[in-house]
């Protein structure tokens, strides 16, 4: 009776495995002074049962219980030894099954895999954008390319499944775009000759990332570098404090903004969104509850927190969208922004679900384009008064002519400031950076002068 390797089914083979008795093939087989063993754990397992048979023998008779008290003694000082033997054999074995492995890895036979997100995240010098793009990664492929003689018929399997099947043609073949899974994977080539003998060829083994770009479900927080362009950005939670005043200022100066709405203050100052429409501002959504999203008050992480969830988030978002379009007869720009600035990949990555993407505020070298506004006691490490604020943020751009190039700049609609409010530094602030050749636009016209 034929019997086949238990790893190789197309093998026939008569050799078994000293240790386990399977039937293996001589591309299976890890020979020790002559002996087969299917794998390292079997050729272990036979050694350290032969050197325990060896010493704990006990004596056949009374008559030679003294022979096998000295044989015991003998096997005994002989244990350390052969223990200290058997793990430097597996050792050893293990560095040249590794050896093999890497071996496998023929630049003429399987190209350098290509670049994973995670490296261009890391590896700024190679990828040259000036801000997070969005761009997400479906699976990976690999191209596997080798000589053999003239029509051979050869598979490919990839984890044990049959992927694909070819014929060699002048002296090659190749098998393209072969997807792998994130993890370790196993492919191995087989031939089948003109007699319909099966040979294997090569076992390779990959190492594959997560297919999922780090860059993916980014947070914009600034524009392009290669354009004179800054975005002026209010948030409204619940009140609206200045905006009126902020509104005429705006127009005044006929400049159009970014506002971010909750749904909760549309529903309350019906008339004041219809106005920053018609003004042509463009409006994106901040939730409609302003709820907490992060574990950030609670241990200064940005961790999701239990109760937020992914329906809980989305249905924000398009309760506020669908208000918005009831009151205003328009479209919410696809553009949120956190309540409390609290989001993380995850929570980005539900809301791009639906087509939102989020906008931040710039923070350079320290730096940073929120005018903190919304930080109404004088004593909190925060506070700055509004001449301060206006000087932080004049000096934001002025270490280089394009220091604040695609700067976003964070204020609000309202404010608990009883005295020295923030909103009467806009006039300034907008002629200082009119008159240095900055161009005040909203985030919609900063996305739309990204490179392509």
């Amino acid at each position: 009776m034929a019997h086949v390797c238990k790893n190789h089914p197309e093998i026939v083979t008569r050799k078994r495995c000293r240790q386990c008795r399977a039937f293996i093939c001589p591309e299976c087989t890890r020979s020790f002074f002559d002996r087969p063993f299917c794998s390292t754990r079997c050729l272990l397992r036979s050694l350290l049962q032969e050197a325990s048979a060896f010493w704990t023998t006990p004596a056949a008779t009374k008559t030679k219980r003294k022979r096998g008290a000295s044989l015991a003694a003998h096997g005994a000082r002989w244990l350390f030894p052969l223990i200290t033997l058997s793990l430097f054999l597996m050792i050893w074995l293990s560095l040249r099954d590794l050896a093999r492995e890497v071996a496998a890895w023929k630049p003429s036979s399987l190209p350098a895999p290509a670049p994973t997100l995670q490296d261009s995240v890391l590896d700024r010098s190679r990828i040259q954008w000036s801000q997070p793009q969005q761009a997400r990664i479906s699976e990976n492929r690999i191209t596997i390319v080798g000589e053999a003689a003239d029509n051979i018929s050869l598979s490919l399997l990839v984890n044990q499944e049959l992927r694909a099947v070819t014929i060699s043609k002048d002296g090659r073949f190749s098998f393209e775009n072969v997807t792998v899974k994130a993890g370790d994977n196993e492919l191995v080539v087989r031939g089948l000759d003109e007699h319909g003998h099966v040979s294997f060829l090569e076992k390779i083994i990959t190492i594959t990332g997560r297919p999922v770009a780090e860059i993916t479900a980014g947070d914009f927080s600034r524009g392009p570098a290669d354009r004179q362009h800054i975005a002026l950005t209010f948030d409204g939670g619940s009140g609206n404090g200045s905006a009126e005043a902020i509104l005429n200022q705006l127009a005044d100066k006929k400049i159009t903004c970014t506002f971010f709405l909750t749904g909760a203050f549309m529903k309350k100052y019906p008339d004041l969104v219809r106005r920053i429409v018609a003004d042509g501002h463009e409006v994106g959504n901040h939730t409609w509850s302003h709820p907490r999203l992060t574990t950030v008050a609670q241990n200064r992480r940005q961790e999701t927190l239990a109760e937020m969830s992914r329906e809980k988030l989305q249905q924000e978002l398009k309760r506020t969208a669908d208000y918005f379009y009831q009151l205003t007869g328009r479209e919410m720009t696809r553009y949120w922004r956190a309540p409390f600035g609290e989001h993380n990949r995850e929570i980005r990555a539900w809301a791009e679900e639906i087509g939102y993407t989020h906008v931040g505020w710039t923070v350079t070298n320290g730096q940073s384009l929120d005018a903190l506004d919304w930080i109404a006691d004088k004593n909190h490490r925060g506070y700055q008064t509004s001449e301060k604020i206006l000087s932080r943020l004049l000096a934001f751009g002025r270490d280089s002519d394009t220091a604040g190039r695609g700067g976003i700049i964070l204020m609000h609609l309202d404010s608990q400031r009883k005295d020295d409010p923030v909103y009467p530094i806009l006039p300034v602030l907008i002629d200082s950076l009119r008159s240095r050749g900055y161009e005040w636009v909203t985030i919609s016209q900063m996305r739309d002068a990204l490179p392509l």
